[in-house]
C-alpha cells in the first residue's frame, strides 16, 4: 500500500485507486482482507471510500440506476419470452424456406440479408 494524497492519512494508507478496487471487488482476497481491516479502524480511508460511493463511475451509476426500476412479473416475463420464441422461429423458418428446391430441383439460394 502507499500513501495516499490526503495529508490526514498515515503511511500505510492505500491509495485512492486501491481503495476504489476494494470497493468495486478488484482486490485479490487477500488484499481484501488487509484493505478491510485497514478501513475498519482508518477514519481517512473511510471517508475516501465514502467519496467514492457518493461518486461513482458513469458505469457504476448506470448499474444502480437499473436496479430501480422493479423486476419483470410473471405475466410480463412470459410475455418477453413469448415474443423471443416467435421471433426465432419466423427466423428459422426463413433459413429452412430459403434451401426449398427450385423449379429445376436443384435448390435455390436466397440472400438471407439484403445489401
Amino acid at each position: 500500500m502507499n500513501r495516499a494524497q490526503n495529508p490526514n492519512e498515515t503511511a500505510c494508507c492505500p491509495t485512492r485507486q486501491e481503495l476504489n478496487d476494494f470497493l468495486m471487488g478488484r482486490s485479490s482476497p487477500v488484499i481484501a482482507e488487509a484493505l478491510g481491516s485497514h478501513v475498519a479502524t482508518c477514519p481517512a480511508c473511510q471517508q475516501v471510500l465514502a467519496e467514492c460511493e457518493i461518486n461513482p463511475s458513469p458505469l457504476i451509476a448506470a448499474l444502480r440506476e437499473s436496479l430501480r426500476e422493479p423486476p419483470l412479473d410473471d405475466v410480463e416475463c412470459a410475455r418477453v419470452v413469448a415474443h423471443a420464441v416467435a421471433l426465432l422461429k419466423d427466423i428459422q423458418s426463413r433459413s429452412t424456406a430459403s434451401d426449398q428446391p427450385g423449379p429445376s430441383g436443384g435448390f435455390k439460394r436466397q440472400e438471407r440479408f439484403p445489401d
